[in-house]
């Protein structure tokens, strides 16, 4: 059994955000932080097929003048109940301009501390801001034409957060997630934490007003296929994400804060 690298999507949620007060003049505000998440198997769908499946993601979103930095690293057993699990290792690095025109990334992913899968590539937006293009080296080399209107993560993620924070209900947002394309379909009001889950950190950030969010993700572009993947976040009103679904039609997984720190923002 040989994990997939879209297992690095399906198992990362987005970066932690931060929104400014109410009535403030700026819109939302994405803050650097560490977060940290426990991995399970949420429900299975396929009756006689009694899978296990557990871990943790770590996540460190930091930026500087010109860029964000975003380190993740996801460790995951998954197997048949009763039998020796696989366990996954993966390490991965994204680079994107603070102005949302260019991104790099780099990574990796290894299956019992062997099998090790190369990640390399970048993605550049077009100057008009209407589309652009992903070129990827490794794990095969191929570029992906990303249409209008594309936007790479963090980028989207602000388009989100600040049509959000403004009050709509049917934001229309869709992003490069580097190995898919994410498209946003509902959201609703959201739900309360649990608390109790937060053993390091401050529980107090993910209190006070959420949303829910339903992305839809797909391989390279909307147009030619179904979504493989339904992801729902749990983003609270100072914008961390306390917990994620993913569902993908045989099974759910979701991760579920347990860890969670602000780091400090650079004047620029």
């Amino acid at each position: 059994m040989r994990c997939p690298w879209f297992i690095l999507l399906l198992l990362t949620p987005v970066a932690a955000i931060a929104i400014l007060p109410a009535g403030a003049a700026a819109g939302a505000k994405i803050v650097p932080h560490e977060a940290k998440y426990d991995l399970k198997l949420e429900s299975l769908k396929i009756e006689g097929f009694p899978l296990e499946a557990e871990g943790a993601m770590a996540i460190r979103l930091t930026r500087d003048c010109q860029k964000w930095e975003t380190l993740q690293e996801i460790r995951f057993n998954v197997g048949i109940e009763g039998g020796e699990p696989i366990s996954i290792h993966i390490l991965t690095r994204m680079l994107e301009g603070l102005d949302g025109g260019r991104m790099e990334f780099t990574g990796w992913q290894s299956q019992d501390g062997g099998n090790r899968t190369n990640l390399k590539g970048m993605a550049a937006m077009n100057r008009d801001g209407y589309g652009g293009k992903a070129s990827f080296q490794q794990p095969e080399e191929t570029v992906w034409n990303l249409p209008s209107p594309t936007k790479l993560p963090m980028a989207a993620m602000q388009e989100l957060m600040d049509a959000l924070t403004s009050g709509r209900t049917d934001p229309q947002s869709i992003a490069f997630q580097v190995l898919g394309v994410s498209e946003v379909t509902t959201v609703t009001p959201g739900r309360a934490a649990n608390l109790g889950k937060i053993e390091k950190g401050d529980a107090a950030l993910v209190k006070g007003k959420s949303w829910t969010v339903d992305r839809a993700i797909y391989f390279e572009a909307i147009a030619q296929n179904d979504p493989f993947m339904i992801e729902t976040l749990q983003i609270h009103e100072n914008g961390v994400v306390s917990k994620f679904w993913h569902d993908y039609q045989t099974m759910v997984l979701s991760g579920e804060l347990v860890a969670i720190s602000e780091l400090p923002t650079p004047e620029c």
